[in-house]
C-alpha cells in the first residue's frame, strides 16, 4: 500500500512538471509534437484514474489540469503546424523518439487496463447501501484493478473499498498526513449499517493509532470491526473508533442501522471506513 501511496504522489508532482516540459518544448517536427502530445496525454489520462488528488491538491485539481492540458495543445499546435512533418533522422533524434514511444507504449496499456477493468463481468453485483449519511466522500481505493485498487490482489478482498471525507475544496485532511486524527473529515464520522442482516463478529476496544505507526508495531494489527451475515454474504466493516461500535454478535441490524463511528485502528494508513463483501471467502463486486 505504502508503495502504491508514494508512486501516485510521485506522479501527482510530475504532472505539472510535464505540462510545463509540453509548454516550453520547441518540436523540431510536427511528429515530434504529436509523440509528445501523446506522452504527456496519456500521462494525464493515468493520473486522471489513479491519482490521489484528495490527498495533495484536492479532488477537484484533476478537471483544472485537463483544462490546461488542452489549453496547451492548442497552444502549441499552431505552432507545430507550420514545422515540416518529419524530422531530420540523427541518431540522437532516433533515440529520443524510441524513448518517448516506449513510454506512450507503457502508459497505453497501463490505461486500457484500468479502462477495461470498469466493465462489469459478474452477473451479480451485490447492491448496498452507501454508509454514511451527510457530506461528500471519495473512493480512496477501490476498482477491479490493482492500479486503481491495491486491495485487489488479495482474492478474498478482491473488491474491497477504502472510503474518505472531503471538504468543500476536495481535501480529505488539514495537511498531507497530519498526525492528529481530529484533522481528518472523516474522523469520528457516524457510520451505517449498508444492508440488513445479523452481525456474526463485533470487536471493540483496540486503539485508534495516529497515521502510519502500526507500520512500527505489527502488534498494533488488530482492528475494531464487524461483520454482517446477510444471506450469504458476509459484510466486513473494519477501522471503527473505540468504543464507538453499537452492535454485538447476534443482534439483528436493519440497513440504514447507526453502528459505529470511523476511527483508525489497526492496520490503517489514515483514518477511512474499509468495506469488503465476501462469499464462501471470495470477494465480491458491489456498489
Amino acid at each position: 500500500m505504502v508503495y502504491n501511496v508514494l508512486s501516485v504522489f510521485i506522479g501527482l508532482f510530475l504532472t505539472p512538471v510535464m505540462l510545463i516540459w509540453f509548454w516550453k518544448n520547441k518540436p523540431l517536427c510536427l511528429i515530434e509534437w504529436i509523440i509528445n502530445f501523446l506522452l504527456v496525454g496519456l500521462f494525464i489520462v493515468y493520473m486522471y484514474f489513479a491519482g490521489l488528488w484528495a490527498y495533495i491538491t484536492g479532488y477537484y485539481a484533476k478537471y483544472l489540469v485537463i483544462i490546461l492540458f488542452a489549453v496547451i495543445s492548442f497552444l502549441t499546435f499552431i505552432k507545430a503546424r507550420r514545422l515540416k512533418f518529419l524530422c531530420t533522422t540523427s541518431v540522437a533524434t532516433k533515440f529520443s523518439f524510441g524513448c518517448k514511444i516506449f513510454i506512450v507504449f507503457i502508459f497505453l496499456l497501463i490505461n486500457v487496463s484500468i479502462i477495461f477493468s470498469f466493465r462489469n463481468k459478474e452477473k451479480d453485483i451485490v447492491n448496498l447501501s452507501f454508509p454514511f449519511k451527510d457530506g461528500i466522500y471519495y473512493i480512496a481505493h477501490g476498482g477491479n484493478n490493482t492500479i486503481l485498487n491495491y486491495h485487489n490482489s488479495r482474492d478474498y478482498m478482491k473488491y474491497a473499498l477504502d472510503i474518505v471525507k472531503l471538504d468543500k475544496f476536495g481535501f480529505r485532511a488539514k495537511g498531507v498526513f497530519p498526525r492528529e486524527l481530529e484533522k481528518y473529515n472523516i474522523f469520528e464520522e457516524e457510520v451505517y449499517s449498508p444492508c440488513s442482516g445479523t452481525v456474526i463478529e463485533a470487536v471493540d476496544g483496540m486503539e485508534d493509532y495516529p497515521p502510519g505507526v502500526y507500520m512500527l508495531n505489527k502488534s498494533m494489527a488488530r482492528p475494531n470491526y464487524i461483520v454482517i451475515q446477510s444471506g450469504d454474504l458476509k459484510v466486513l466493516m473494519s477501522h471503527f473508533q473505540k468504543d464507538s461500535i453499537k452492535v454485538k454478535p447476534g443482534d439483528t441490524v436493519k440497513e440504514g442501522q447507526l453502528i459505529g463511528k470511523v476511527g483508525d485502528s489497526g492496520l490503517s494508513f489514515e483514518p477511512h471506513q474499509h468495506i469488503q463483501v465476501t462469499k464462501d471467502g471470495h470477494g465480491v463486486k458491489f456498489m
